[in-house]
């Protein structure tokens, strides 16, 4: 796959967003939702995978994607208000924010 998603973590739900302007999807914030992702993709890896910081929440679905080794990277939450404001983006739901967190490459999502 070009390119990587962003996944906003939240107690009950995995909020995933790609970078090639696909609709948005959501799994349960399980071990059965961090095999879904890792399904989706099959042989076909993102680049990468980029997650904000959710107290623990992220640690099982990160560890999860870097066992398989998919490029995995969690990102401090106070960098992503700024990213996205900087795009332009300003709505605050866990779909925009997946949407919103930097690209693992460090460069802008299309």
């Amino acid at each position: 796959m070009a390119g990587g998603i962003g996944i906003d973590v939240s107690t009950a739900t995995l909020d995933c967003a790609g970078v090639t302007g696909e609709p948005t999807w959501q799994v349960p914030t399980t071990p059965a939702g961090g095999q879904t992702i890792l399904a989706q993709f099959g042989d076909d890896p993102p680049t990468g995978v980029v997650m904000e910081a959710a107290g623990a929440l992220q640690v099982g679905l990160h560890l999860h994607l870097t066992e398989a080794g998919w490029h995995s990277s969690v990102v401090n939450p106070s960098g992503t208000a700024p990213y996205a404001g900087s795009r332009g983006t300003y709505g605050k739901t866990d779909r925009s924010d997946a949407r919103s967190t930097p690209p693992p490459s460090g460069g802008w999502w299309p």
